[in-house]
């Protein structure tokens, strides 16, 4: 079953669960069942007995109503009031209760950790408050976004006369929600001292970062530094506002100034490696290109902490320089240099604790494969990979998936059921680290490193005796601890053995196997979007850091000749980003005499469904320059939409051509920049061949779904790479030959 069949499948199974009480309520009234079935219910018939003056009954009620699961303390304190309004002490009730009866279980009969515990409830229920504290924080600490264990919080806080703190409990909840705009309007009504104690300064910025009130944020992180109390985290988000301000001397003032004070080394890293994310000019990008170059040529040479403390501490902020990897050129003397000093912290910190168990031997059972990554839940990465783990052959293979992320969600249940094992999901190093080390895996498959700081700290170590890596994130990883790297055979350039650290191997044609896009049926009119009804309209859906200010002038250059044209955008994740953006992408209209308000659309991020309904008001797809699309291409391709693309240097930038070149569809692959606007132009002129291209798509599109070949070819591989090859397996993939430059690999 394919990942789009079984989220049908359950829409179906929600809606029936939906419908069943509607079907159950067709009996007699007068035959329905009217005892209480919860503790609410409880409560609400002991009110009726003592305003009826049934003590004995309304004591009875109460009495059952703490016998029953509670979750919301909100409720216990009800009961406690209405005990001392009717003249009854709490404490009589807790000695006759049986509220002391096992908690109620879970799914899988374990104690329900949703439930408060009895403790809780009466201690609640005398007023001790300041007793049943430490179990309602760490109870959210373990579940920081739930809003009612935060309500419980608060309300402790509040009875305990600590109402600020319950007030900044609350915002930091709908942070961690990503609830931006009501945490950033909460945070702004609390003392800074107030969030400082909290440890909640880090959110409060971030919260005013998404939301876009950056000076606001800059008041706050300024104020906190004064005070003496911005610590490392909260530091990193004044540098990133700064950074995404323009205002880049002083973001590395900021990290600087922090890595002296504070002695961290997080700060020190940061202040030599962070780029801006969407910058305002190509002279941004050589000043922050410039100075990464040089801080990372530093780090071979770096000497590591001399205690074993602070190499613990330095491990633990090992992250991969994720924007500076969009940028338009091969980096991988760079990404060597960090990912060696990255792979020098690790294994100095966990090698000889990790240790690889001996092998089983190979001859009469599976293969033992690993697959590993933080985006197993409802992502773009999940979506285009879910094929590998559902193609399996699961006679010659005994598939493991290790979920980085606690997020749990449709896709995150779906991949569950793909696999032989799957293991806890969990977002902390040492439990992930072991939990790969105990499986005795034969090879381990990492999705996409360089995405995330856990997956790169994993990856730097040797878990597997073979390792690998893959276009999830389609950068070379530079880590010495990945053996390959599997790549898509009609993505990659002649020379792409060159930009890989790894040994490279690509599978046939695009390298997944994708189901065929089941299109939701939510529609929407051009009106409803702001679009004129009879423009060409030419989408760009993009994260806007795939755009680099090089190629700002080309939607401009193509409206001087579709003078009705209309560009749509979308939003970037931070608002700043989107300012710039915006600014960057006017100014060409501007300077050619055209005016931006006519051509220009940047919308709000959609839901998947929503994007679909989208992409169908749409006539052209202009593809990004140096990093093409991936599954957008796939999602504009799925609904006919013509995909003008000119491929890059290097794979990243080649993944449209790669899909375009599989369905024979390649009159719109463009030769160089001018070629790219040409074909732009025609389309949205010729309407006749805009169609025919569309039909073209419609009727062989097929061509991209349901191709079992590459997981075939990569089941060969995972054979050939830990010594188990059948005949012929080899020629179901290329092996390239070693980088010329990484005499490492030679023997690989």
């Amino acid at each position: 079953m394919d990942h789009y069949t079984f989220l049908e499948a359950l829409r179906l199974i929600n809606q029936r669960a939906k419908d069943r009480p509607r079907e159950a309520a067709q009996p007699n009234a007068a035959d329905a069942d009217t005892t209480p079935c919860d503790a609410k219910g409880w409560h609400k018939r002991a009110l009726e007995c003592a305003n009826a003056q049934d003590e004995a009954g309304a004591l009875a009620a109460w009495t059952q109503a703490l016998s029953c699961p509670i979750r919301k303390l909100a409720l216990v304190v009800d009961i406690s009031k209405a005990l001392r309004e009717f003249g009854h002490d709490p404490a009589d009730i807790l000695n006759a209760s049986a509220m002391l009866a096992p908690p109620a279980a879970d799914a899988e009969g374990g104690a329900d950790p949703s439930m408060l515990p009895a403790s809780v409830i009466a201690q609640a229920l005398q007023g001790d408050w300041r007793a049943a504290l430490p179990h309602l924080d760490d109870d959210l600490a373990a579940h920081p976004k739930s809003q009612r264990r935060a309500d419980n919080l608060a309300l402790a806080l509040t009875e305990l006369g600590q109402e600020t703190r319950a007030r900044c409990v609350l915002a930091t909840t709908m942070g961690e929600r990503e609830d931006w705009h009501g945490a950033a309007d909460a945070f702004l009504t609390l003392p800074i001292e107030t969030v400082i104690k909290c440890e909640a300064m880090t959110m409060m910025l971030i919260a005013l970062h998404y939301s876009g009130k950056e000076l606001q944020a800059l008041e706050a992180a300024e104020e906190a530094a004064r005070l003496g109390r911005c610590d490392a985290r909260a530091r990193i988000q004044w540098a990133w506002i700064l950074m995404d301000l323009g205002r880049t001397p002083e973001a590395l003032a900021v990290l600087k100034t922090g890595a002296q004070a504070l002695d961290d080394p997080y700060l020190d890293m940061q202040s030599g490696l962070i780029v801006t994310p969407v910058p305002e000019s190509l002279e941004t990008v050589a000043s922050d290109d410039a100075r990464a170059t040089a801080f990372t040529r530093t780090l071979p040479a770096r000497p590591l902490p001399e205690t074993h403390d602070a190499l613990i501490k330095l491990a633990s902020v090992m992250e991969p320089n994720f924007y500076a990897t969009y940028r338009d050129h091969p980096n991988l003397a760079l990404l060597r240099d960090h990912a060696g000093y990255v792979s020098r912290v690790l294994n100095a910190c966990y090698a000889t604790s990790v240790p690889l168990k001996k092998p089983l031997p190979l001859a009469d059972r599976r293969l033992r494969i690993g697959f590993v990554f933080r985006q197993a839940t409802n992502h773009t990465v999940a979506r285009h990979f879910a094929g590998w783990l559902n193609s399996m052959d699961t006679s010659q293979f005994e598939t493991h998936l290790f979920p980085l992320t606690h997020r749990r969600d449709w896709m995150s249940l779906y991949l569950r059921g793909q696999v032989d094992v799957c293991h806890p999901a969990t977002e902390d190093f040492t439990t992930a680290v072991n939990a790969i080390r105990e499986a005795n895996l034969d090879l381990l498959m990492h999705i996409a490193i360089g995405m995330d700081p856990l997956t790169l700290q994993i990856s730097a170590l040797r878990l597997a005796p073979v390792q690998c890596a893959t276009w999830g994130h389609p950068v070379s990883t530079g880590l010495p601890s990945i053996d390959y790297f599997i790549s898509a055979g009609g993505m990659e350039p002649d020379d792409g053995n060159t930009h890989y650290s790894e040994r490279l191997v690509t599978l046939p044609g695009t390298g997944v196997t994708m189901p065929e896009t089941v299109l939701p049926k939510v529609t929407a009119t051009r009106a409803e979007l702001g679009m004129p009804e009879r423009s060409p309209v030419y989408v760009s859906a993009q994260s806007l850091f795939k755009y680099m200010p090089q190629y700002d002038d080309l939607y401009a250059r193509i409206a001087c000749e579709v003078d009705d044209a209309v560009f749509v955008f979308a939003e970037g994740e931070i608002p700043a980003w989107t300012r710039t953006f915006r600014k960057r992408i006017e100014t060409p209209f501007r300077s050619l005499g055209l005016s931006p308000e006519n051509h220009i659309r940047v919308l709000p991020q959609r839901q998947l469904e929503e994007y679909f309904a989208l992409l169908r008001c749409c006539d052209v797809m202009l593809d990004t320059l140096g990093w093409s699309g991936g599954q957008t291409s796939y999602d504009a391709l799925a609904v006919d939409l013509p995909i003008v693309t000119l491929p890059g240097k290097m794979m990243r930038g080649r993944q449209t051509l790669g899909m375009l070149r599989q369905i024979g569809v390649e009159d719109t692959i463009a030769k160089d920049r001018d070629d790219y606007i040409r074909i732009a132009i025609r389309l949205g002129q010729d309407r006749a061949w805009r169609e025919d291209v569309a039909r073209c798509i419609h009727e062989r599109k097929h061509l991209l779904y349901d191709n079992q070949l590459p997981v075939r070819a990569l089941e060969a591989f995972f054979r050939f790479a830990v010594g188990a090859a059948k005949p012929g397996d080899t020629e179901l993939f290329k092996l390239w030959p070693p980088n010329p430059g990484d005499s490492s690999r030679d023997s690989a």
